[in-house]
């Protein structure tokens, strides 16, 4: 009947066409066929919750299914049962939808609203028996309102809810009002239109129907196991009230009884009391009285423990009660056991030799028998002193080998000191410790740990006002071992490094002392042991570095020095020239090789090892040690023993020697090479190898001192040589014109033979120079001046002497341009002074003509510059000058008589007169 009502009513629908419902998340219905079946479902599942709930005499309990499987069509496939909330609102919907359709079969083709409401069909009925929407519930509100409330309920709306809907038009609002809706719907669709929103409707129905049955389906089993447990929780509550009510009845009964003890035994109570403290002192009585046999008994079984147990629990007593002639006696026996027992244990404690646990007990039991700490702390550090003078001088007898063996040897003198001296020593500390010390945790009343539980067994722990005084005896004594051994350990390892130990073994050694003493730290904390560790590490690490360093700056005096022999012993032949050279490239390689490898050797002492033993080696250790003080020093002491070269003479161990002017020109070109290339190159290394944040300003000032050094010791070397060779030249010059009489000389026919002599000795120093880089364009082929050409030079120059001045001894570079041009300034300054003593005659002024001008032919392969040639042509003014100035007649000779015989003696074409 129900689907013929829903097949010829016209659809409801709240929504414009083509518009799809809107769909709740959690909804949950029966399907719409089957909505009798969910009422008469949820019906029997409230019906269960309530017999469940109703006390003992409820009705026994049916399964929901049962109780509506009556009420269902044939065929309908009955479902579990929801929860109340979900019961009601799947009742609810029912009706709703029972409503909706009444109104549709009742409505037919006029408008619905203008009259009553329509009959219910028979799913209505089903569902619950209602007759009509309007009718009042229990509650007092209408049945139609309570459903809408129930499923509310269910699907968690409320009216102030965000979101909720107001149209009066719209299904899902919570003010919908059929009858207009259906009204609106007839007057505005037509019967298709109606159709197709009934069979909307209708899905929409279903859809919600069947999301409903499968919420009650998925919540079937929660729904019994809270029936069960509401069931259990009920007996449990009825069964608990009757004990409650035994158990206070039998405590009634056990305070009377309790009450009924007390009054009878309250007599006699006094009585027992005394009795038991009777008892007591009379079982003490007897443990005195039996003291004396027991302690023998103890000692014979050398049970010396158990005994001084004994002792100290009676000792008391004793003392304080032997003037009592009944304690007296007991007193004075207990004492003498005690002292023989005192006796065997200090013989059990000398014969240990180390700090054995049987010498940790014997004087333990000692300090409990005795309150004269003093002896006892110094037997123990007796002990450990001869202990230590063994160990000690096993590990002495090590080093008593070749000085070969004596960097693997210091490497087992320090493994031995730490498995055998410093182990032995930690052993006897800690034994003072625990016989003196005890747990400092326990003594300051910190919590209780297992050990310091054990020790409260023990037969003696260390009274507080006496651990100070063994502190300060133990870090006396610490104090004083250390250092001794630091101070062994140290020069063995300055043997080691003074016999060239290498730098990974060195980096064993001191890693491994500083190891071990780690260990005494470790025991003893408050006696710095650690601080004074990493001073000793640091201490040893500069003077190996020193000793390198020494050893460094040895060796590249040492190069010098065979520099010089090879010098000395060479000569001056022009054969040798070129040796010099290569000379200066051997020496120069072999003290950057040394350089070098002593920098990667010491490389090895920045390991993982001693960084992590003092902030030394972190910063000032590749800094100030190796970078400034070894680099630095080694580059220093180069340049210094150079300069040491720049005198006539010089220091050889005893004896002063002559220094070769070869040997100034060879100290000369090396540190202008160390200067140029191996001062940056060597600091760059040692930058590399020993990296430190922000020192790159550091590098570079180092760089440019260090470069300052070797330059300007260059520059001293080398001038000190241009002025030695100028001065013998010039010394020669002026013996030659000194001892010619110029009054009487002959018309000139060729230069002078002073004239050979300073060109043979320029050209020895040319030939002396030729390993030395030229600097300017000296190989420049100009035109040979002639004789009209000086004279106007000398006439021009003449003018200048007084606006222009030339320094003859001014600094020379290591070049040799600047060899040359310094020692052809002192000779000609020599010529021109030796001329103004002299008086000069007519053949004479002439002859100094010829002289200057084979002397300005020659002079002109060495002038390059405009520079040059203004300083020789200065210089020969100065020459010419001194001549005019002391000749008695100046009479010019001719140009071309001068030129023809300048050529002929010096070999060189001259030009014409008229190109000159």
């Amino acid at each position: 009947m129900a689907s013929k009502d829903r097949a010829s009513a016209p659809p409801v629908s709240s929504r414009p066409v083509g518009e799809s419902p809107r769909r709740r998340e959690t909804t949950s219905a029966l399907p719409a066929g089957a909505a009798g079946a969910a009422g008469a479902g949820a019906a029997g599942a409230t019906a269960s919750a309530s017999t469940a709930g109703a006390g003992p005499g409820a009705q026994p309990h049916h399964h929901p299914r049962s109780a509506s499987a009556a009420s269902l069509p044939a065929g309908h496939v009955t479902q579990p049962p929801a929860s109340a909330a979900a019961s009601a609102a799947a009742t609810a919907a029912q009706e709703e939808a029972a409503s909706v359709h009444s109104h549709e079969s009742g409505g037919g083709s006029h408008p619905a609203g203008a009259g009553g409401r329509a009959r219910p069909d028979s799913n209505s009925e089903m569902a619950g028996g209602e007759s009509t929407d309007d009718e009042v519930g229990e509650d007092g509100k209408p049945k139609r309102q309570r459903r809408r409330g129930m499923l509310k309920l269910f699907y968690g709306t409320t009216t102030g809810q965000a979101g909720v809907r107001s149209n009066p038009l719209d299904l899902d609002s919570n003010t919908f009002r059929p009858n207009e809706y259906v009204d609106r719907m007839l007057r505005q669709c037509n019967l298709h239109e109606l159709i197709r929103h009934d069979s909307q409707l209708s899905s929409q129905i279903k859809a919600l129907d069947s999301d409903m049955q499968t919420l009650v389906y998925e919540n079937y089993n929660k729904f019994i196991s809270a029936t069960d447990t509401i069931r259990k929780m009920k007996g449990q509550v009825e069964n608990m009230d009757d004990a409650m009510t035994s158990l206070h009845s039998k405590m009634q009964a056990i305070a009377k009884t309790s009450a009924k003890i007390d009054e009878t035994l309250a007599p006699k109570r006094n009585q027992i009391l005394k009795l038991s403290s009777s008892h007591s002192l009379l079982k003490k009585l007897q443990f005195l009285f039996e003291l004396p046999s027991r302690l023998k008994m103890c000692v014979d079984k050398q049970a010396y423990t158990q005994a001084v147990k004994y002792y100290a629990k009676a000792s008391g007593i004793l003392n304080k009660y032997k003037h009592m002639d009944s304690f007296r006696s007991i007193h004075n026996e207990c004492n003498e056991i005690v002292a023989q027992l005192q006796q065997k244990l200090m013989s059990q404690a000398e014969a240990q030799p180390t700090a054995t646990e049987q010498l940790v007990d014997a004087i333990k039991l000692l300090a409990s028998l005795s309150t004269d700490f003093s002896k006892l702390h110094d037997f123990v550090l007796k002990k450990a002193a001869d202990q230590w003078a063994i160990d000690t001088r096993q590990q002495a007898e090590i080093l008593n080998t070749d000085a070969a063996e004596l960097p693997k040897k210091t490497e087992e003198f320090v493994a031995f000191g730490n498995r055998n001296v410093l182990f032995h020593l930690a052993d006897w500390i800690l034994a003072f410790q625990d016989i003196f010390i005890g747990d400092q945790n326990s003594a300051d009343g910190g919590p209780d740990t297992p050990t310091q539980a054990s020790a409260k067994e023990q037969i003696y722990v260390p009274a507080p006002a006496a651990i100070p005084a063994a502190q300060k005896r133990l870090k006396a004594f610490v104090d004083d071992l250390v250092s001794q051994y630091i101070a062994s350990a140290g020069k063995a390892v300055t043997k080691a490094v003074e016999a060239g130990i290498p730098s990974t073994q060195y980096v064993s050694c001191v890693s491994q002392l500083y190891s071990g003493l780690m260990k005494i730290h470790t025991v003893v904390p408050d006696a710095g042991i650690g601080k004074r560790a990493g001073d000793c590490i640091v201490q040893q690490t500069k003077q190996m570095v020193r000793f390198i360093g020494t050893k460094l700056n040895e060796k590249g005096q040492s190069a010098l020095q065979r520099a010089l022999s090879q010098v000395m012993t060479g000569g001056g032949t022009r054969s040798t020239n070129l040796n010099v050279a290569d000379m200066v490239s051997s020496t120069q390689q072999y003290l950057v090789d040394t350089c070098e490898g002593v920098l990667k050797e010491l490389r090895a002492v920045m390991s993982t090892e001693l960084l992590s033993c003092h902030k030394y080696f972190g910063h000032e250790f590749p800094v100030r040690t190796v970078r400034v003080g070894l680099l630095q020093g080694f580059l220093s002491s180069i340049s210094n023993t150079a300069m040491l070269y720049i005198g006539p003479t010089a220091t050889e161990g005893d004896h002063q020697i002559i220094v070769p002017a070869k040997f100034r020109l060879f100290l000369s070109s090396l540190c202008a090479s160390f200067a140029a290339v191996h001062v940056p190159g060597l600091i760059a290394m040692a930058a590399q190898l020993y990296p430190v944040d922000d020192s790159h300003e550091s590098d570079q000032f180092a760089i440019e001192q260090q470069k300052e050094m070797f330059i300007h010791a260059s520059q001293c070397l080398v001038s000190y040589f241009v002025i030695g060779q100028g001065r013998a030249i010039a010394n020669m010059i002026i013996a030659a014109v000194g001892d010619t009489d110029w009054l009487a000389c002959q018309p000139p026919s060729a230069p002078s033979p002073y004239v050979q002599s300073f060109i043979s000795s320029v050209e020895s120093a040319d030939a002396m120079l030729n390993y030395l880089k030229n600097e300017g364009n000296a190989n420049v082929v100009s035109p040979l001046p002639g004789s009209r050409e000086l004279q106007a030079k000398i006439a021009q120059t003449t003018r200048k002497l007084f606006s222009e001045r030339v320094e003859i001894f001014t600094s020379s570079s290591p070049t040799k341009r600047s060899v040359l041009i310094g020692i052809i300034k002192i000779v000609l300054k020599a010529l021109s002074e030796s001329l103004r003593r002299t008086t000069l005659g007519v053949n004479a002024l002439r002859q100094f003509h010829v002289d200057c001008q084979a002397i300005h032919l020659f002079l002109h392969r060495y002038i390059d510059s405009e520079t040059t040639d203004r300083i020789f042509a200065t210089l020969m003014g100065q020459v010419g000058n001194s001549a005019a100035q002391r000749c008695i007649e100046i009479v010019d000779m001719d140009f071309e008589a001068i030129d023809r015989i300048c050529g002929e003696q010096v070999g060189l074409s001259q030009p014409s007169s008229t190109e000159a």
